[in-house]
């Protein structure tokens, strides 16, 4: 009373398609290539006294913590917008 499964063999065909579409993990997440990565130099030039907590933490997160101390951060939208938020604290220079 058992059914007998069939499976049908490999076939040269089948088998090819399998080994052509197989990538690599490296080879799916491979980042585009980019231009240049640009750099952007930040100098604290004046205190954080008497700042709002948002701009010392922005500080922090630059990771500027004394006067004329100077980071080198990537050019992104993200540095930017931390810039921004103390560019009166702050001299930079692309």
């Amino acid at each position: 009373m058992e059914e007998k499964k069939t499976t049908k063999p490999a076939t040269a065909r089948t088998s090819a398609k399998k080994t052509a579409s197989t990538k690599t993990v490296a080879e799916k997440t491979k980042a585009p290539a980019r231009k240049a990565d640009k750099q952007v130099k930040i100098t604290l030039i004046h205190s954080a006294i008497s700042t709002t907590p948002k701009q010392r933490a922005t500080l922090k997160a630059l990771g500027l913590k004394k006067i004329n101390q100077t980071k080198i951060m990537p050019d992104n939208a993200a540095v930017r917008g931390m810039i921004k938020v103390v560019a009166h604290l702050v001299q930079v220079v692309e």
